[in-house]
């Protein structure tokens, strides 16, 4: 078991032996909820939403028909992109 504590930000640092085990990185998504009085915490398969993602601008760009993108979807489009040129 790890310990995080919480910082006057209310923030949490996630131990490195988990982050390292989980391949979290800066700008991984992580979903946060309350489950029978507990916190918890999952990663969010952003390479699922980013198919999702290109798959409807590809067919917006086919149809020349509007397709809804959500402000998530742009902003997991830009983090990715941000994270692309990083590396």
């Amino acid at each position: 078991m790890s310990v995080a504590t919480l910082t006057t930000k209310g923030q949490i640092v996630i131990p490195v032996k988990i982050r390292e085990e989980l391949s979290i990185d800066v700008g991984t998504k992580i979903n946060i909820e309350i489950v029978d009085g507990k916190i918890v915490m999952s990663l969010i398969d952003i390479q699922s939403k980013l198919s999702k993602f290109r798959k409807k601008v590809r067919t917006n760009l086919k149809t020349n028909k509007k397709v809804k993108i959500s402000d998530e979807e742009i902003n997991l489009a830009k983090a990715n992109l941000w994270k692309q040129r990083q590396n």
